[in-house]
């Protein structure tokens, strides 16, 4: 399974999947785990006893988000010359314009989202919207601090998909 799952989320640091787009990604690794144990759905075990059959403690998405704050950690350290770090802080220019309706998810939204429990709202109030980008990159200055951080928004995570 570490195989598939390896390919499966190759690159998912910098994806920005809708609710559905997961919803599959868990479907297929279920399946996949199904297909390995020889377990058909009519045996009706649920999918948390397949991933601890498996030894899996962590949802692909947890994973997915997991792997998206630790890059962008990794991005953060970098100095202002790293081109990575240039694309990912590149403000929108003021003539673009949004999309009619809703807006699409995209990567900073998910980013911000995923730093909600260890700052947020809660913490920072209105300026949530406007400081997260300072108060992640000061986090990940120290290493070990934004590991630690990581761990804690993935046990928090967790302990819903447990």
């Amino acid at each position: 399974m570490a195989l598939v799952r390896t390919v499966l989320l190759y690159g998912c640091e910098t994806w920005s999947a809708k609710l559905q787009q997961e919803n599959t990604l868990k479907v297929f690794e279920h399946t996949c785990l199904r297909r390995i144990l020889r377990v058909q759905l009519r045996d009706r075990i649920s999918n948390v006893n397949i991933r601890r059959m498996c030894n899996i403690q962590r949802d692909v998405v947890l994973t997915i988000k997991e792997r998206r704050l630790k890059w962008l950690g990794h991005v953060l350290r970098k100095p202002p010359e790293y081109l990575p770090r240039q694309i990912l802080l590149v403000e929108p220019i003021s003539y673009w314009k949004k999309r009619q309706g809703g807006q699409r998810k995209n990567w900073w939204n998910l980013a911000k989202s995923d730093l909600e429990p260890i700052g947020g709202f809660r913490k920072f109030g209105h300026r949530w919207s406007t400081q997260w980008l300072a108060f992640a990159e000061q986090l990940a200055q120290d290493r070990t601090t934004w590991s630690k951080k990581v761990s804690k928004i993935i046990d928090a995570g967790r302990g819903g998909n447990a």
